[in-house]
C-alpha cells in the first residue's frame, strides 16, 4: 500500500539521559568537571546531530533526563545546550519525567519543570513542553500522551490505605492505576482526531523486557503486563526506564540509555529510535540510530586461564577495545599467587594501552584448605592470633606490616 498524500512525521525517541550519572567512574578535568559529565554531554549532542540529519520534526524524551532530582547548575547547562541545539533547527521537544528526577516529597517540583515553555509553546513561539502529569498534548499533527513514572510516595498521598499494603500489593495497586490512566489517555488521544493519530511517551517497567543480565520479573517495582499495552490505540509507544534498547512488540520500544551508566551496560548499544509515521499506518517505520558512547570494559583475568598473569593481561588488551575506555579489572588468586602479581604493573599496562581510567585490580583471595583450618583459638597468644587473623583475612604486604605495627603499639599500652 502507498501513502495517499506522501505526508510523513519523523519522531526522535530517546530516554534515560541520566545527566550527572557515574561520576565515580571518572575523574575531574583541569576545569574541575568530571569527564563523565563530558561523556554524557557528548552523547546527547551526537543524538541531537543525528536527529537534525534525519530531519526529525518532534523529539520525545521519556524520562530520567537527570540522575538526581536536584541537578547542579553545570548539569542543567548540559541539558540546555542540548535543547538549544534542537531549537536551532526548530525541532519540537515533548518530555515527561522518570523516577530519577522526581522528588519523593509530595508537592515539590521535579527537576525538569524549569524547562517547560508551555505559554510560548501554545502561542507558537516556543518548542519545549514538559508534561509532569498524565496528559495529552498536540504537536505536528500527532497527539502525544504522556505517562510520568508513578512515584510510590505520590500514590500514597492520595490513598490512606496504600502505606498499609505490602510491597507486592502496592505494586499491584500502582499497575492497576497506571492501566486505568493509560486507557484514559488513549481515549482522550483518539478524540483529538489528529492527522497522525497518537503516540505514548511513558516511563516504567514492562513485563518481558530485559536489562543487564536479568528480566523485569525480578524487579521489586510495578511491572505493566505487555499484553495490556498491546491493545491500546497508540501508533507507537516510546518508553524509558530500562537501559537496554529493545522492541517488545511492534511499535512498543525502549530506547535505552544514551551512555553507559555502569559496567553492566558496557556491552549495550546506546542511541535513539527514528520513528516515521505515515498517513497510511501500514507504512510506519522504526529504525534504531546508534550513538557512540564511552566503552566500559569489565575484565576478569581469571577468565583467561593462563597461570602467567602477564600473559592474561596481554590477552585482555588484545581481545578488548581498551583505547579510550574505562576498565575495571579483577582476578582471583591464592595468597601465594597474589605475592607474585604486581597490581601496579597491570594498571600501567592497561593505561599504556589507552585506557582513560582503570578501576582495580579488585582481588578475591582464594584460601587453601590448610589456611581455612588455621583458625584463631583461645590458646594462642596475642601476636600469634593476630598473624593468623591476617592470613584468614587475606591481608599481606605493606598493609599487613602497617597494621601489625599499630597492633604491637596497642599491645604495649595494654601491657604497660
Amino acid at each position: 500500500m502507498v501513502s495517499t498524500s506522501g505526508r510523513k512525521l519523523r519522531i526522535g525517541h530517546l530516554a534515560d539521559l541520566h545527566i550527572g550519572s557515574s561520576y565515580h567512574l571518572g575523574d575531574e578535568d583541569a576545569g574541575g568537571v568530571n569527564f563523565r559529565l563530558r561523556d554524557f554531554e557528548s552523547a546527547c549532542l551526537r543524538a541531537c546531530d543525528g536527529m537534525i540529519a534525519a530531519k526529525v520534526d518532534l523529539c520525545v524524551i521519556a524520562g530520567d533526563i537527570f540522575d538526581n532530582p536536584k541537578p547542579t547548575p553545570t548539569e542543567i547547562a548540559v541539558f540546555l545546550r542540548m535543547l538549544d541545539r534542537l531549537q536551532d533547527y526548530e525541532i519540537t521537544v515533548v518530555m515527561t519525567q522518570g523516577n530519577h528526577e522526581s522528588p519523593r516529597q509530595v508537592g515539590r517540583k521535579n527537576a525538569v519543570e524549569m524547562f517547560d515553555d508551555r505559554e510560548f509553546y501554545e502561542s507558537g513561539r516556543g518548542n519545549v513542553l514538559v508534561v509532569g502529569r498524565p496528559e495529552v498534548v498536540e504537536a505536528h499533527g500527532v497527539a502525544v500522551a504522556c505517562l510520568p513514572y508513578p512515584m510510590r510516595a505520590h500514590v500514597a498521598a492520595n490513598d490512606p490505605e496504600f502505606a498499609k499494603l505490602t510491597i507486592d500489593e502496592q505494586n499491584e495497586r500502582i499497575v492497576e492505576l497506571s492501566l486505568k490512566t493509560l486507557h484514559m489517555l488513549g481515549a482522550k488521544a483518539e478524540q483529538k482526531k489528529t492527522t497522525f493519530g497518537s503516540v505514548l511517551v511513558a516511563h516504567g517497567a514492562i513485563s518481558g523486557s530485559k536489562v543487564a543480565h536479568t528480566e523485569t520479573r525480578f524487579f521489586r517495582e510495578p511491572v505493566i503486563p505487555l499484553s495490556e499495552l498491546q491493545g491500546l490505540p497508540f501508533r507507537c509507544q516510546c518508553w524509558g526506564h530500562l537501559h537496554m534498547p529493545q522492541v517488545l512488540s511492534p511499535g512498543i520500544a525502549y530506547s535505552g540509555s544514551i551512555e553507559a551508566c555502569d559496567f553492566s551496560e558496557g556491552t549495550h548499544k546506546h542511541g535513539w529510535w527514528l520513528i516515521t509515521l505515515d498517513e497510511n499506518p501500514d507504512l510506519d517505520e522504526m529504525e534504531f540510530r546508534e550513538v557512540e558512547a564511552r566503552p566500559l570494559v569489565d575484565v576478569d583475568l581469571a577468565d583467561w586461564g593462563p597461570a602467567d598473569w602477564r600473559c592474561a593481561v596481554e590477552n585482555v588488551i588484545a581481545k578488548n577495545e581498551i583505547a579510550g575506555s574505562i576498565v575495571r579489572v579483577k582476578y582471583k588468586a591464592t595468597l601465594d599467587i597474589r605475592k607474585t602479581i604486581d597490581d601496579g604493573e597491570i594498571k600501567r599496562a592497561l593505561l599504556d594501552a589507552g585506557a582513560v581510567k582503570v578501576h582495580g585490580p579488585i582481588v578475591e583471595t582464594i584460601h587453601t584448605a590448610s589456611e581455612r583450618t588455621n583458625t584463631v583459638t583461645e590458646e594462642d597468644d596475642m601476636q600469634t592470633a593476630w598473624q593468623q587473623f591476617l592470613v584468614l583475612q587475606g591481608v599481606d604486604g605493606p598493609r599487613a606490616t602497617r597494621l601489625t605495627e599499630k597492633v604491637l603499639k596497642a599491645m604495649e599500652v595494654v601491657n604497660a
